[in-house]
Parts: C-alpha cells; structure tokens; sequence
C-alpha cells in the first residue's frame, strides 16, 4: 500500500521510484516551459489545475517532497511569461510595431481565458 511506504523503508535505502519523484519539480517546471513557448495555454491551464494532486506524493520519498514549493515555482515561471508578453504590449505599441503587436493581444487573450482561474 503507497501510504504504508515510508514505514517500509529502511534508513538510507532508496525505493524504486525516489529518483523520478525527486525530479518531478524540474519536470513540470519544463513542461510549463514548453507548453507556455508552443502557446498550448489550454494544457498550461490543466497543468495548473493539477498541481494540487503533487501534495499526495508528498510522504512517498525522504526527505519529504515539498508540493506547494513546485506549485510556488511553476506559478511564478508561468506568471514571468505573461508579464513578459505584457512587457511585448508596451514595446510593440511604442514602435509602433502593428503586427507584433497584434500577436502579443492574441496571446493575452488566449492566455486569460485559458489561465484566468489561476492566481
């Protein structure tokens, strides 16, 4: 039984899966990255809306996996992205630079509706 795992383990042993959990972090943190260059904000959306779920991998490895630090990381990488797009607004609207500017629009609005329920 999962949750019986930590009583199972001995000091120093590492379970088969310790490695993958360890880097679940740097995972998603990729994938967020990716998802959000390829401009797939709806599965950037359920990206977020799953983050929760890491908190039932919390207890599976020692030290113990800290899921609201990943959650805290991926929402400040994804919240970088989109003030850099609204940074692209501003520039592109100096410029004068129609086209771009007309780009970096789109993608807020896809990015507010996609993205909207996560703070």
């Amino acid at each position: 039984h999962l949750l019986n795992v930590k009583t199972q383990q001995k000091a120093g042993a590492e379970m088969p899966f310790d490695v993958k959990l360890k880097e679940i972090g740097a995972t998603l943190r990729e994938r967020a990255k990716s998802l959000f260059e390829q401009q797939c904000y709806e599965k950037l959306g359920t990206l977020l809306f799953r983050l929760d779920d890491l908190k039932l991998l919390d207890d599976l490895i020692a030290p113990s996996l800290n899921h609201r630090n990943i959650i805290d990381e991926i929402k400040t990488l994804i919240g970088g992205y989109v003030k850099q797009v609204r940074v692209g607004v501003d520039s592109n609207w100096s410029s004068r630079d129609y086209r771009a500017l007309n780009e970096n629009i789109c993608d807020l609005k896809e990015m507010e509706k996609h993205l909207k329920a996560y703070p």
